[in-house]
């Protein structure tokens, strides 16, 4: 399923956040997944690919915004300080 360990999990509502390191499906820098805390069923739309091995190592959030922190400096091409926030739905 996952490449690397686990490294954070968050439960926001219904939604289970997964942040972990080495990609996912052999994709490497795809490190943060949303997974259906109901069904188990992943959320294949929400995609982003992170430049850097270790990922994701700490998630917060709420229904409105999900933030997620590691050791990263870009985030889908954009330019971030080692967290990124994304916003919900």
């Amino acid at each position: 399923f996952c490449q690397g360990n686990a490294q954070a999990v968050k439960v926001i509502d219904d939604t289970v956040v997964m942040g972990y390191h080495d990609g996912c499906n052999n994709v490497f820098g795809r490190d943060l997944m949303l997974v259906n805390a109901d069904t188990g069923q992943r959320d294949e739309s929400f995609l982003p690919t992170f430049d850097q091995f270790w990922g994701v190592r700490a998630i917060d959030g709420n229904a409105d915004v999900l933030v997620a922190a590691g050791k990263m400096t870009s985030v889908d091409g954009r330019v971030v300080g080692g967290f990124a926030i994304f916003p919900a739905g």
